[in-house]
Order: structure tokens, then sequence, then C-alpha cells
């Protein structure tokens, strides 16, 4: 595919770069410069890169997914056995820290 070049100030690059993401594939973005000016790419080769998407937006949605996963296994473990978590035995601190050598 190939690129779309846009007309960028002086420090928009290193701010695009730090606070955005591809919105198609999540990837960060890189602003490169060839002899035919700026340009945005996410750098996978099978993506489109449509547009940009703020990388905190990514990890709210990646977070919220991951509450919403563990609030549905906590619901269907009461119905499927396979789901529950074993039960894990409980170190006294005092043994904890002596067997990381403090």
């Amino acid at each position: 595919m190939g690129r779309r070049y846009v007309k960028l100030e002086r420090n928009q690059g290193s701010l695009i770069q730090n606070w955005y993401s591809c919105a198609t594939c999540w990837s960060s973005v890189r602003v490169c410069h060839d002899k035919d000016g700026d340009y945005i790419t996410c750098g996978e080769d099978s993506c489109r890169c449509n547009g940009l998407v703020r990388t905190s937006t990514i990890n709210y949605i990646i977070q919220n997914h991951e509450l919403l996963a563990r609030e549905a296994r906590e619901v269907l473990q009461v119905q499927f056995e396979w789901l529950r978590l074993p039960k894990r035995k409980r170190l006294p601190t005092k043994q904890n820290l002596e067997e990381l050598g403090f």
C-alpha cells in the first residue's frame, strides 16, 4: 500500500509517536521522513493504518475487557468446574521472607 504523506509541524512527530497508536492494529506508530515528506506508519505490512487512536484509550479498553472477563469467570465458575481456580496454600510472612533470603 502506498504511503500517505502529511504535513507536520516541528514537534508534532514526537507527540504523535508518544501519545498515539494505530487504530487498526493498535501497534505503536512511527513518524518517518523520506524525500517526498513526512508519513506515519505502524510498521505492520498487512495493516492499512487508517487512523490513529490515543494509547491511553487502548489501555482503557484492554483493562475494561480484562475486568469483564474476570467477572464472567466468577459467574461461570459456579456452573463449570474447569473454570475454578485451585485454592492456594498461604504461607506465613516469616516463611516467605526466609525463602526470599531475608
